[in-house]
């Protein structure tokens, strides 16, 4: 993904997710996301395993919601890639 996606991705997601609608739509996410809660299970470790994906999707979020898009530029050449992925799905 060039610069110019990493922005504009990074401007649709604070743009979709700072409106109301995307504020509440978060605050859903975290709760049925179970962010708050305590995600281990020690019967089952497949469940703690998914229990911890769903986390990741919505502290994914929250990071992109902290992020400077006028940061895009000097991070994308310092690591490579707007999330930091290493895996070449950016």
């Amino acid at each position: 993904m060039d610069e110019k996606e990493q922005r504009q991705r990074l401007i649709d997601i604070q743009n979709t997710f700072q409106s109301p609608h995307g504020q509440r739509v978060l605050v859903d996410l975290q709760k049925v996301c179970g962010c708050h809660d305590y995600l281990f299970s020690a019967e089952n470790p497949h469940l703690t395993a998914y229990r911890l994906g769903m986390r990741a999707v919505v502290l994914w979020i929250e990071s992109m919601l902290a992020k400077d898009v006028d940061e895009i530029g000097r991070q994308s050449t310092a690591d490579g890639a707007l999330d930091g992925a290493k895996d070449g799905q950016d």
